[in-house]
């Protein structure tokens, strides 16, 4: 012991006066949590899962309507109103997907999982083969992260961007109507609303972008697999 002393006093400079603790990860010798939290941080770097960034950009810089805005952003958090959501919060309640009546109400089974839901999804692209592709998602955040690119451009390019915001939106109003005011869900009128609401909202995107190429509505009933298409 008297060893190790020596080994552990040589390098250290002693003076008289009182001992006093200092904190050698801050200039000043103070001790913060700050300093500590970034230490440990450092020290166990390869125990702390990886923090990605909340991926912001698919809610504010989308070419949607401002309030449509604001339901993305409860969307990625996952905090709809949803049955299970609701039930989280202390309401009892039956838990029963209106749109399907075979299974429990969440957001994944509400928009990716719902046989019926998923009937819209195929009738708008089933065409393109990538079905598998866009339904594997861990969750609303995901699903808007991983939206696979296509190789369009002009119109093509300006369908593809914001028909997964369209498709979302129509179905939670869809919901809604069938919860609120005894609605019933039509497949043909679900995506006719759709291709509406998406042909409107191409106006968010400003007058220096003629997206819409002079054309009509009539080109998302009358052509949509030759508009909505993947040139590779």
């Amino acid at each position: 012991m008297a060893d190790l002393n020596v080994i552990i006093l040589a390098s250290k400079s002693l003076s008289p006066g009182n001992d006093e603790w200092e904190w050698s990860l801050t200039k000043n010798k103070q001790f913060s949590v700050k300093s500590m939290y970034g230490f440990l941080l450092k020290k166990n770097r390869d125990y702390i899962p990886r923090i990605d960034p909340f991926p912001y950009e698919v809610v504010w810089r989308a070419h949607i309507p401002m309030n449509v805005k604001f339901f993305f952003w409860s969307f990625v958090w996952e905090r709809l109103l949803t049955v299970d959501n609701l039930i989280a919060r202390g309401i009892d309640m039956p838990n029963s997907c209106v749109l399907c009546n075979n299974h429990g109400e969440s957001m994944k089974h509400l928009f990716f999982q719902c046989p019926t839901s998923l009937l819209v999804w195929n009738s708008l692209l089933s065409h393109l083969g990538r079905m598998d592709e866009i339904m594997d998602n861990n969750g609303a955040g995901d699903f808007m992260c991983k939206w696979p690119s296509l190789n369009n451009r002009g119109l093509s390019a300006a369908i593809w961007d914001i028909i997964p915001y369209t498709v979302i939106w129509i179905l939670w109003r869809t919901r809604n109507t069938i919860v609120f005011d005894n609605g019933v869900f039509a497949l043909d009128e679900v995506v006719r609303r759709i291709k509406c609401t998406l042909w409107n909202w191409f106006d968010i995107i400003g007058k220096k972008v003629d997206v819409k190429e002079n054309k009509g509505i009539a080109v998302l009933f009358d052509d949509w697999e030759e508009v909505v298409r993947d040139n590779w």
